[in-house]
C-alpha cells in the first residue's frame, strides 16, 4: 500500500479511469483519511461523459468502529 503520514493518521489519494456501457468514460479522483483506530473518511469526485449528457457527483463515506 501507499499513503502519506499525517499527524493523526494516514492520507491515501487515489484516481481512476474506465469505460462503461455504450462507451461512456468515467473519471474518479479522491482521497481517504484513516484517522486512528476504527475511523476513516473517504471523499471522492466522479465525472461521467459520453455521447449523451455529462454527469457529476461527489461521494463522502464515513466509517467508524466501536
Amino acid at each position: 500500500g501507499y499513503g502519506f503520514r499525517m499527524r493523526d493518521g494516514v492520507m491515501t489519494p487515489h484516481a481512476g479511469f474506465g469505460y462503461e456501457a455504450r462507451g461512456r468514460r468515467r473519471y474518479r479522483l479522491g482521497t481517504r483519511f484513516d484517522l486512528g483506530a476504527g475511523l476513516a473518511v473517504n471523499v471522492e469526485a466522479e465525472r461521467k461523459e459520453g455521447a449523451a449528457a455529462r454527469d457529476h457527483g461527489i461521494r463522502i463515506d464515513l466509517r467508524a468502529r466501536w
